[in-house]
């Protein structure tokens, strides 16, 4: 066969898988609560549950405002309750922002809440970002934040490890599933899905 003096033409190699995955796993997410007059209804196997959100707190954009029944609540990152201890949220915060941010891919701090008769828990808590992935909630794809949450009372016989998502153009945490553990305490063991988001 003839040469023509030209190399043989290359077929231009596919970037690495794991480069296609990378940016958007780790890109920076802002954290906001919901528009205040949301109402998210959320289903488990068992029962159906709506709430109302009242936005942030004026004073820190991470604490959220929630109205269910005639019930009020405050949670910051809209996950912990506002009765941590200063020191386990300063912790928590920090950790969230990087997570968020994309600065790192996971934290573990301690920290601890007060419960009812003046009893206080000690927990362990890992937080790990997955990434980003598209899930469908009520019917619409939804582009949410997926992490993973080991916890241990280490009080009590308890630890367990869940998988929960957040969609940050809505500020709503919209799914958790139990994945290892969590036998002990019946509120760790249930699953739920946001099956409507009403935004005003």
């Amino acid at each position: 066969m003839a040469q023509t003096g030209q190399p043989p033409a290359r077929a231009r190699a596919a970037p690495p898988a794991a480069a296609a995955v990378a940016a958007p796993q780790s890109q920076a997410v802002a954290f906001k609560c919901p528009k205040a007059g949301t109402v998210i209804e959320t289903r488990t196997a068992a029962q159906i549950t709506e709430y109302t959100s009242l936005g942030a707190d004026p004073s820190n954009p991470t604490l959220c405002k929630t109205k269910r029944g005639f019930s009020t609540g405050e949670f910051y990152y809209g996950r912990f309750s506002n009765n941590i201890s200063p020191d386990g949220l300063a912790a928590l915060r920090q950790g969230f922002a990087d997570l968020l941010a994309g600065t790192r891919t996971q934290f573990t701090t301690r920290y601890e809440t007060a419960a009812s008769g003046g009893n206080r828990f000690t927990y362990e808590d890992t937080w790990r970002r997955i990434g980003i992935e598209t899930i469908t909630i009520a019917g619409q794809p939804i582009a949410a934040v997926a992490f993973e949450r080991a916890q241990q009372n280490l009080g009590a016989i308890f630890q367990g490890t869940e998988k929960l998502w957040y969609d940050p153009s809505s500020g709503v945490w919209v799914k958790r599933t139990k994945t290892a553990g969590g036998e002990t305490s019946q509120n760790f063991a249930i699953d739920w899905e946001v099956s409507k988001i009403s935004v005003p």
